[in-house]
């Protein structure tokens, strides 16, 4: 994967590729952040809230709540790049112990995914939970 195929036109939920080097080197080629939230820690939303918000340099002011949440990652104006690749690593047993949490996370990085793609800015979110999952396409 060379840097040029990383397009907005690809945002959205994949499944973590099992190296994933280049898709790292294509999101720094492209000026894209790479940002890795760990959850292995993580079983319930609270947590999970701070997680995010802490890998993501969220302002003093993020409410820790779903609408906060949904508001800061269609924003991200803080934290400058040409776009996003968020790794959720270790997300299998946040899923298992709050799947109704996980399954929200998911629809909330799927909506800003959809969002910056409007705009022209890279959003890409991978995971391994759920397991079926697509995986990003080799161009």
């Amino acid at each position: 994967m060379t840097a040029d195929r990383l397009p907005a036109a690809l945002n959205g939920i994949y499944r973590m590729p099992v190296n994933a080097s280049p898709m790292r080197d294509a999101a720094h080629g492209t000026g894209c952040a790479w940002v890795e939230l760990e959850l292995n820690r993580v079983v319930d939303k609270s947590t999970l809230l701070d997680v995010i918000a802490e890998e993501f340099h969220f302002p003093d002011g993020f409410g820790r709540n779903w609408d906060a949440l949904a508001d800061c990652m269609r924003d991200l104006s803080w934290r400058p790049a040409q776009g996003w690749v968020v790794v959720l690593r270790n997300s299998a047993g946040f899923a298992a112990a709050a799947p109704a949490a996980h399954a929200t996370l998911l629809k909330i990085l799927e909506a800003a995914a959809a969002d910056w793609r409007r705009r022209g800015r890279v959003f890409v979110i991978l995971t391994g939970s759920p397991p079926n999952l697509p995986a990003f396409p080799v161009l």
